[in-house]
């Protein structure tokens, strides 16, 4: 399977969802690194569902900003990059040992330019639920030619293929959800935008 532009998909937490992915041809898929997230998952499941799966990215996802403890848990974890949920001291992100995926909200745009030359990407996402993504495409067509944007909010099955064509952007940003019971899954929302954007090979 092969689609059209890069795809995260975090806050992963069960192997339902990560198998999915892999066979969706997903680039990335994202583990919650907080204990105090809903979304958390220990190391030894993390390690437990990634065994099941090749061919895609692990992101390890975290607001904290404990430089010893996110590079003992790239070790552990086998971890291809972090992502940091919160603004931290960018002079230290070169002592992280992998490359990093800064979160920044829309309303935080203005400081897009202190990540320069300091991640590899930023996942621009919006605290509102109904945040509707063509309204700043503007602003985002001009960010997208200066910073490597993967978009993680507002993205559906019926503006996707819009946003991709109008902006530059580097890829989108999906999320998992939990499992109904274990091993029984519905796949819909995430399946509505994969399905769109898949290539013909």
């Amino acid at each position: 399977m092969k689609l059209k532009t890069l795809v995260k998909v975090g806050n992963v937490s069960n192997l339902s969802d990560a198998r999915y992915c892999a066979g969706m041809g997903v680039d990335m898929i994202g583990f919650c690194l907080d204990e105090d997230e809903p979304a958390y998952l220990p190391t030894d499941q993390i390690n437990a569902i990634t065994g099941w799966i090749s061919g895609v990215k692990i992101v390890g996802e975290t607001k904290e900003f404990d430089i010893a403890k996110i590079n003992h848990l790239i070790e552990e974890l086998n971890l291809d990059y972090i992502q940091l949920n919160g603004s931290f001291n960018f002079d230290k992100y070169t002592q992280i040992n992998k490359p990093i995926i800064q979160k920044v909200l829309v309303l935080d745009s203005y400081i897009l330019h202190l990540y320069l030359n300091k991640v590899d990407y930023l996942l621009f996402e919006s605290i509102d639920p109904n945040f509707d993504i063509k309204k700043v495409r503007e602003q985002l067509k001009a960010f997208s030619t200066i910073y490597p944007i993967i978009v993680g909010s507002g993205i559906t099955s019926e503006n996707v293929n819009y946003i991709l064509e109008e902006c530059s952007i580097e890829g989108i940003g999906l999320k998992g959800s939990t499992e109904e019971r274990p091993g029984s899954k519905d796949f819909d929302d995430l399946a509505e935008v994969l399905e769109v954007i898949q290539v013909e090979e």
